[in-house]
């Protein structure tokens, strides 16, 4: 039997939704550090499965909330709107308002108020097309309170209109690199020079950046 069996896109799979389960339970134990490692490591997989869109939104979103109370604020709320704009994209009714009102909802609590709106509006537009009482009314909720919140805003970060470049770094060294448009096209490119030998678990520091905004690396 080979010890090592190539890589087939079921054991990618498996191997992807492995990694997606840690990072749930590191969450769950407001352990984010761990959380986020295990985020960025789904993200390279998705990679090789040929992108899995509506996987990166989730996994995005979930690596932009590990982040966000890391003094991280600017790339946590690239990663959400990189998440909206995938779901935006993709046109899945509901499911995009939902994610638009969860991004919404969270960049709230990071204070760029102005980015709230945009995308608590999104959402609530989206939940009026559906006719769901229930979410346009918890939406309108969350909307004047962003609204009310505008006059002290705090510009944490750029237009949402640009296209959002991210390297998935290992050790500090750059090993993949995307970008996400702001109408959800994703792309890949390759990446010259990595020389790191890559082991899945927590063995590397794993870390995603946003690369239109200053960052630091973790310690």
């Amino acid at each position: 039997m080979n010890p090592n069996p190539p890589m087939t896109p079921e054991l990618f799979a498996g191997l992807l939704n492995h990694l997606f389960q840690e990072g749930r339970a590191a969450s769950q134990k407001r352990d984010m550090y761990r959380a986020s490692m295990w985020y960025a490591q789904c993200l390279s997989i998705i990679k090789q499965l040929g992108n899995n869109e509506e996987f990166m939104s989730m996994v995005l979103y979930y690596y932009g909330e590990a982040i966000a109370h890391s003094n991280q604020s600017q790339q946590a709320i690239a990663c959400l709107e990189a998440s909206a704009n995938i779901q935006k994209g993709m046109g899945n009714g509901e499911a995009e308002a939902d994610c638009f009102y969860m991004v919404g909802s969270f960049i709230a609590i990071l204070e760029d108020y102005e980015k709230a709106k945009k995308h608590l509006t999104e959402a609530l537009r989206l939940y009026q097309g559906l006719n769901n009482k229930q979410k346009i009314a918890a939406t309108e909720d969350e909307l004047k309170k962003a609204t009310a919140n505008l006059p002290k805003i705090r510009r944490i970060s750029k237009s949402s209109d640009e296209t959002l470049d991210f390297g998935i770094y290992v050790d500090r060294q750059m090993m993949e690199r995307f970008s996400i448009s702001a109408e959800g096209e994703v792309k890949w490119y390759e990446v010259k020079g990595f020389n790191k030998s890559v082991a899945m678990g927590l063995v590397n520091a794993w870390q995603v950046v946003c690369t239109n905004y200053p960052y630091t690396f973790f310690e």
